[in-house]
């Protein structure tokens, strides 16, 4: 999956640096979800041309391991909203 979205973005970071940079975020999010979730508006602004591209990646990796949670599903609603999206043409985020 990762491979994927790094050769659809143009693979402007080699494979290691991707991962790292993949490993680094994760990290941010883990040591204070509430302030990386909040952050995004924020991280946004200059980029709103990529911000369907990126939203669309993150909804690709919730999705990789199957059905998602009531819970994955509220978290990736919240998500959809800082991004200032809705939900994709016929699914639904439950919330």
């Amino acid at each position: 999956m990762l491979n994927q979205i790094r050769a659809e973005i143009g693979a402007q970071l080699t494979l290691p640096d991707f991962k790292q940079a993949f490993r680094d975020q994760y990290l941010m999010v883990t040591m204070d979800e509430r302030r990386a979730i909040e952050a995004i508006p924020t991280l946004l602004k200059g980029h709103e041309a990529e911000a369907k591209q990126m939203l669309d990646d993150v909804r690709k990796i919730v999705a990789a391991t199957g059905p998602l949670s009531e819970e994955a599903q509220r978290r990736l609603a919240e998500v959809e909203r800082l991004f200032g999206a809705k939900a994709p043409e016929g699914k639904t985020t439950k919330v």
